[in-house]
């Protein structure tokens, strides 16, 4: 896909409806993809469905996504065909494994393998060098009021990177419409918390997350952007040591060579240990 360059290169499996989540992840272990989990697509009206599907869209989308299968059940209300098509017109390489279409669940395991296989050869086969700080869009989570949140924004705007911030607040189809540009500042509002914001920072293009989590919150993972999560003062944080990248007397130059190493192929702490968190918040009651 032409664009931004992205410092990860992965097949996103991507279900388009709850019912097809237990096949994607089928389809991403035969692969060795990437897959989300999640319980949309099925029963939603008016902003709730167009929430959902702009954001599957956007994350497909990524610079980090390389290549994306929409895996479909056929009777969804986020129609994965047409979710299909919308990435492809993007530019964005992209197949459909539908089970109903396929056949079956294992019918529908066995098309998502096969064309995967032949995604992930083709990806194999191009080249690819980590984006310079110029082509870079920084996500970040400020989910505690850290002072590095600040310096940290202008460190990375000042080396020509792009940043994209989240608001905490309700979650708003807004957020999944919007698109960070590297050597700009952007805020996104009405994006949620923690994990809801990984969502919509993804969305609007960021190839790495910096994450301030929550102090009462754990730092978790995304799937298609590496998360680079600075604890804060709190017990919980404290506790859970190991899972971060950084403790909380970082310091802005500290927190910008661990992004460039990220951004240069090293593993954050999430994806070390797997985490891959979705989460996006219902506007309106199911049917």
């Amino acid at each position: 896909m032409n664009g931004p360059a992205g410092c990860r290169r992965h097949l996103l499996v991507l279900p388009s409806v709850v019912c097809a989540t237990r096949v994607a992840a089928d389809i991403a272990y035969e692969l060795g993809a990437v897959t989300i989990t999640h319980q949309h697509g099925c029963s939603q009206v008016g902003d709730d469905g167009l929430q959902t599907r702009a954001a599957f869209e956007q994350l497909a989308c990524n610079p980090n996504v390389a290549a994306a299968i929409v895996v479909s059940l056929g009777c969804e209300t986020v129609q994965g065909s047409s979710l299909a098509e919308a990435i492809g017109e993007r530019g964005q390489r992209v197949e459909l494994a539908g089970i109903q279409k396929h056949g079956g669940s294992r019918a529908c395991v066995s098309h998502g393998v096969e064309v995967g296989g032949a995604m992930l050869a083709a990806i194999a086969g191009e080249p690819f060098a980590p984006p310079a700080p110029g082509e870079v869009v920084i996500g970040i989570e400020a989910s505690h009021g850290s002072p590095l949140v600040d310096a940290f924004a202008a460190r990375a705007l000042a080396e020509g990177a792009g940043v994209v911030r989240c608001d905490a607040g309700p979650q708003a189809v807004a957020a999944f419409t919007a698109t960070a540009r590297p050597g700009a500042s952007t805020a996104l509002s009405g994006a949620g918390r923690g994990a809801q914001q990984h969502v919509a920072l993804a969305a609007a293009g960021a190839q790495v997350i910096v994450a301030f989590p929550a102090l009462d919150d754990a730092p978790v993972g995304f799937a298609v952007c590496p998360v680079i999560a600075v604890a804060g003062s709190s017990p919980l944080h404290a506790a859970l040591a190991d899972d971060f990248d950084l403790g909380s007397d970082a310091t802005p130059d500290d927190l910008w060579a661990l992004t460039l190493a990220v951004l240069a192929g090293a593993e954050t702490a999430a994806e070390t240990r797997g985490s891959r968190v979705f989460a996006l918040d219902r506007l309106a009651m199911s049917m």
